[in-house]
């Protein structure tokens, strides 16, 4: 996972082989001119999601634990689980029009099968959504722009008939409902979505 954080940017655990038994507990920190360790997860995982929120870095799911971990900017520490195991969900924060900003978990894997639930994180406890994904579907970007959030390309498998489908559709959620918003140009899955200020 790569993510900016208290004047950093983060690269958090991953995995060097195909296999997943080898996933990273380190983490690297760029500070504008070179990369250095970082403090360590409490615990090696790879295919998770990860965002700041609330002043803090946070770990979500991923292949090897559906535990969450937190880094205050010293350590890191384990606080709970998703209700749902999730693995490659899209993890990102997002003020509501009310003002009040969560912490979201977006589709996912979960026993092999493709989640469309969403749960959000308020600090203190996650809790599942009424309002899902309308297609299922985990490697996708999520990010907020603007005042919606968005939940874009990604895959889905269906392990009875062996199809593997990839998406360029785009979810756009309002803090209330999910619509669909404008495709990507092709396929895309496994990406990372960000915003950029530019300025010059």
């Amino acid at each position: 996972g790569l993510a900016s954080f208290n004047g950093g940017l983060y690269a958090v655990g991953g995995c060097g082989n195909l296999d997943f038994k080898d996933a990273f507990s380190s983490v690297e920190v760029f500070d504008g001119t070179s990369w250095r360790a970082g403090s360590n997860l409490t615990t090696g995982r790879s295919y998770f999601g990860l965002a700041s929120y609330n002043g803090s870095l946070y770990v979500a799911g991923g292949i090897e634990s559906d535990s969450v971990e937190v880094f205050d900017g010293t350590s890191w520490r384990t606080a709970g689980t998703l209700t749902t195991w999730r693995v490659d969900p899209g993890l990102a924060s997002y003020t509501l029009p009310s003002g009040e900003t969560l912490l979201y978990a977006v589709g996912g894997e979960s026993s092999g099968v493709p989640l469309d639930s969403v749960e959000v994180f308020d600090g203190a406890s996650w809790s599942t959504l009424e309002t899902s994904l309308t297609t299922p579907r985990l490697d996708l970007g999520l990010a907020s722009y603007g005042d919606l959030l968005y939940a874009a390309g990604g895959s889905a498998s269906n392990s009875t008939s062996g199809s593997f489908t990839l998406f360029k559709s785009v979810e756009v959620f309002n803090g209330t409902s999910w619509s669909a918003g404008p495709d990507l140009p092709g396929t895309r899955y496994a990406l990372g979505l960000a915003v950029y200020s530019f300025s010059g």
